[in-house]
């Protein structure tokens, strides 16, 4: 039966015994977690679900439990619906008509062993730098993209010595192709079939930039944080969610400039997502597809910048290889029509 504020009842295979209430689906975290406070101050058991939607970011739905009875599950979703506004779902024991989620940790671990657990899970600190650093060259292909800006860009950057080599294909029609050499014949910019001389000053910034350690610097810069940075130091366990149907742990600092938010996935002990909320607003950076490179350097496969729920950076990581077989050839002045 359906009540007036949509509240469905589901049989479904579950990990956990006994009825369950699963809120309704948002993109909004805030949303989320007022449905969550409303379910705690009836002294329930809740979790929170997040699944990573493909360009989207974060859906949040947050999961009830703790009913002795159907019927006391029942009467709490159309409460819970009533005071939110939007459907509940009650879900029972059944057939397997939903993943089943698992089960809560009985235990989580202390904030500091988990930091250290986090570090040596991207390498150690400094691990990811040293690594860039010792490679005698490097090629890497990213796709950036910045929707508010309507950019899709491919980059494709070489490096090898003092050489580097950065080509860049616009996916769509928001600019211009363009080419940055630094090689043997010096600094050049080729943009619009007009190739350039360039200040050195103006190629460093752009290729530090544009470089592994200048775009993933909060994954490099991380362990070290966790491990020495007051502020990270601060981080302190405050509970466990689901992330893409895996059990993660939430840990909180409040900072010398706001609220640092870590969410860590349990087992791989990488994060899922860092988050700083500060008096100018929430920033949120997710970490989907960790790689693992070479020993000591792990980097996500996606990495996405939200600010304020709304995605405003995105990059996805197309190839990395560290020591590829590059000549002074792959630093040349192109031809020009």
């Amino acid at each position: 039966m359906m009540s007036l504020w949509g509240v469905v009842f589901l049989s479904v295979g579950l990990a956990s015994a006994g009825p369950q209430l699963r809120g309704p689906a948002t993109e909004n975290e805030r949303e989320a977690q007022a449905f969550r406070d409303l379910a705690h101050a009836l002294g329930l058991e809740t979790r929170v679900q997040r699944t990573y939607q493909h360009g989207l970011g974060w859906e949040y739905s947050v999961w009830v439990s703790g009913f002795d009875s159907e019927e006391g599950a029942r009467a709490v979703a159309d409460h819970l619906a009533e005071r939110g506004g939007r459907g509940v779902d009650v879900l029972v024991g059944g057939g397997m008509s939903e993943r089943p989620l698992p089960e809560p940790l009985a235990e989580l671990p202390e904030a500091g062993e988990l930091r250290s657990r986090v570090a040596r899970a991207l390498g150690g600190r400094g691990g990811g730098r040293a690594r860039l650093r010792e490679a005698e060259s490097l090629k890497m292909v990213f796709t950036r993209i910045l929707p508010k800006a309507g950019v899709n860009v491919r980059h494709r950057l070489l490096r090898a010595a003092n050489f580097r080599s950065l080509e860049v294909e616009q996916m769509t029609n928001a600019g211009p192709d363009f080419l940055a050499i630094r090689g043997p014949s010096g600094d050049w910019l080729r943009e619009q079939d007009e190739l350039v001389p360039v200040g050195s000053a103006r190629m460093d910034e752009l290729f530090e930039r544009m470089s592994p350690e200048g775009l993933y610097a909060s994954v490099l810069d991380l362990p070290g944080l966790l491990l020495d940075d007051v502020d990270y130091q601060g981080l302190r366990v405050v509970g466990q969610e689901i992330v893409d149907y895996r059990n993660a742990i939430r840990l909180e600092s409040q900072g010398r400039h706001g609220k640092i938010v870590l969410l860590v996935e349990v087992g791989s002990w990488l994060p899922r997502s860092l988050g700083f909320h500060t008096d100018g607003g929430r920033t949120q950076r997710l970490f989907v597809g960790w790689r693992a490179i070479e020993s000591n350097l792990i980097l996500p496969g996606v990495m996405e910048v939200h600010r304020e729920g709304q995605i405003i950076d995105r990059i996805h990581l197309d190839e990395i290889q560290l020591s590829p077989t590059l000549s002074s050839t792959d630093f040349s002045l192109p031809e020009m029509p």
